[in-house]
């Protein structure tokens, strides 16, 4: 796999963990009601992504650890729900909540890991590159 199409998959990961992330939050919410006041700790969630990966200006390296603080602080989430007592609440249970928020937290995940590779394979690329 080349470095560009590492760096797409990546990307591409991410945008659509998040896209879906935030469409689960609007229609049908995720830890509540949709527009629950509960949801909007993804806000936060999103929001370390977004951050980071303004602030590692997109580069693959930077940008996967952003993705790697993103897929913690989405992990964050579970004891949180778990401690305020939703998995009691109507139509939850721990099993769901694990569960949903386990599958965004391995696909940010994977998208660092894609993106980490990506940035190991400009490394090795450019280390040759500069010898020349």
């Amino acid at each position: 796999m080349s470095r560009m199409s590492a760096y797409r998959m990546g990307v591409g990961v991410a945008a659509g963990a998040a896209l879906l992330l935030v469409g689960l939050m609007l229609t049908v919410g995720v830890l509540s009601d949709a527009g629950a006041a509960v949801d909007r700790i993804y806000v936060f969630v999103l929001g370390v992504g977004a951050i980071g990966a303004a602030l590692a200006r997109l580069e693959a390296r930077g940008t996967a650890y952003a993705l790697l603080a993103t897929a913690a602080a989405q992990a964050f989430v579970i004891p949180s729900a778990l401690a305020s007592g939703l998995h009691r609440g109507p139509g939850n249970s721990v099993a769901e909540i694990v569960g949903v928020n386990g599958l965004f937290v391995a696909a940010f995940a994977v998208a660092a890991a894609l993106l980490f590779y990506a940035g190991a394979q400009r490394a090795s690329t450019g280390a040759s590159a500069n010898k020349a």
